[in-house]
């Protein structure tokens, strides 16, 4: 499969234009066509505020937007690109992914961070949706690695990690037609995670081997990959390292000048998951280059994780104090898992890693200003145990090392919110809606993923 159109969706953000302009590298060097789109948000119409729609707010919204991608479609242009301007009403991840699908865009090209609040639009937690969801590929682009001016504009090397799982192979191979394609060189990696595959071993009674075993194996199993690639008339390298995936693939790609990473977004579940998943959320995150995500058929995704078809899954919310963002997530979710009959398929757990003695009182105030009464509840440490047994563990204000327990198999999310304590009320409602939609997205997936 060859990449002839790409879909450069943008806010007018600084993050977002720096990405596109990325972007329009990458189209220069595939030679493939652009679509530039802005959408207006429809959320910031009927969002905290607002007595109900306003459609003055949303002409000025469409007229904002039609500007932001007529004038980025001019940049596009003026680099010898062919280049389209759309603008959607909508919610910009739903709206962003239902135009690649009816376009039949072969990837997106979105940035990673930028506005917060109601006024994100392209950047931040849409880019998130926008990965999970998409049935092309996508590629992030992060500040920076937007801001690299000193790298070349040409792409010669992807960096293909792998595990074998099914994501990761999926990846490989459409990682090997994008390095045809660019006639790049590539870089094929595999990190041995002793602390992983210990746990893992114990939890499943198996013999892992030693890491001289691993390592061997590994590089094995690279080396056969890197025989295919030759095959193609491409160059590529092998490698084999030790220690935190997400750590070294970024590592690996800042110290050989990789142009791309390549990783899937989903992989096995249960004890079997190794590489990708919330290590692919921690390159994008983390990543001085742009990252291409490739997201699993869904329709011959196998799940092989350990748990029982009637074993609920578990979702935990955890923050530092637990006195707020968290008792709001999970405020949400439980709300919103009854509305859905979905109560008896989720198990929801919330807690702090240094828990504070009582619920910030404007955040018991601006819950119940949306019908949630959560004056009852007291913040609680959340034990090693319960973010063991958790299938997805969401933070908020502590890193996912500091949460997740060492040879964990399940799935992070970091969320990027403010702190509610000592903010006025207008701030927390901002703060609390923004929970709000985030719980609504990360369940909308589960959901579909099930």
């Amino acid at each position: 499969m060859t990449l002839d159109t790409l879909l450069i969706p943008t806010d007018g953000s600084d993050p977002a234009e720096n990405a596109a302009r990325r972007g329009f590298d990458l189209a220069s060097s595939l030679d493939a066509n652009v679509h530039v789109l802005s959408v207006a948000d429809s959320s910031v119409a009927t969002g905290a505020g607002y007595s109900g729609d306003s459609p003055s707010i949303r002409n000025r919204l469409r007229e904002r937007a039609e500007v932001r991608a007529a004038s980025l479609r001019d940049d596009a242009i003026e680099r010898g690109l062919d280049a389209t301007a759309a603008v959607r009403d909508g919610i910009p991840a739903d709206e962003i992914v239902d135009y690649a699908d009816e376009r039949t865009i072969d990837a997106i090209v979105v940035g990673t961070s930028g506005r917060g609040g109601v006024a994100r639009a392209i950047v931040g937690s849409v880019a998130d949706k926008v990965v999970r969801t998409a049935s092309v590929p996508v590629v992030t682009i992060t500040s920076s690695a937007a801001d690299r001016a000193e790298r070349a504009t040409g792409i010669d090397s992807i960096l293909l990690p792998t595990d074998g799982s099914e994501a990761a192979t999926e990846a490989l191979e459409r990682g090997r037609s994008l390095a045809a394609q660019l006639e790049a060189t590539v870089h094929l990696l595999s990190v041995v995670d002793d602390d992983l595959a210990n746990a893992l071993g114990d939890a499943s009674g198996d013999d892992v081997g030693s890491e001289t075993d691993r390592r061997a194996s590994a590089q094995s199993h690279l080396e056969g990959i890197a025989a295919d690639v030759r095959s193609r008339g491409l160059e590529a390298v092998t490698a084999t390292t030790k220690g935190r995936p997400s750590e070294e693939i970024v590592e690996y790609a800042d110290e050989n000048g990789v142009d791309v990473i390549a990783m899937g977004t989903h992989g096995r579940g249960g004890f079997e998951r190794l590489l990708v998943g919330s290590v692919t959320d921690r390159v994008i995150r983390t990543a001085s280059v742009p990252v291409f995500t490739v997201r699993p058929n869904a329709a011959n995704a196998e799940d092989s994780g350990t748990r029982a078809e009637t074993e609920p899954t578990q979702l935990a919310f955890v923050c530092v104090q637990n006195a707020g963002r968290s008792q709001m997530a999970y405020a949400f979710a439980r709300r919103e898992l009854e509305a859905r009959n979905l109560a008896d398929d989720v198990d929801l757990v919330t807690g702090g890693t240094d828990p504070a003695d009582r619920i910030h009182p404007v955040v018991v105030e601006s819950m119940r200003a949306v019908g949630i009464d959560v004056s009852d509840r007291s913040p609680r440490e959340v034990t090693v145990d319960e973010r063991r047994r958790s299938d997805y563990v969401v933070t908020m204000g502590c890193s996912d090392a500091d949460a997740c327990p060492a040879g964990w198999p399940g799935e992070s999310r970091d969320w990027e919110i403010a702190d509610p304590d000592g903010r006025s009320p207008e701030e927390v409602a901002e703060i609390r809606d923004e929970i709000e939609r985030r719980v609504n997205d990360l369940l909308d997936e589960l959901s579909r993923d099930a």
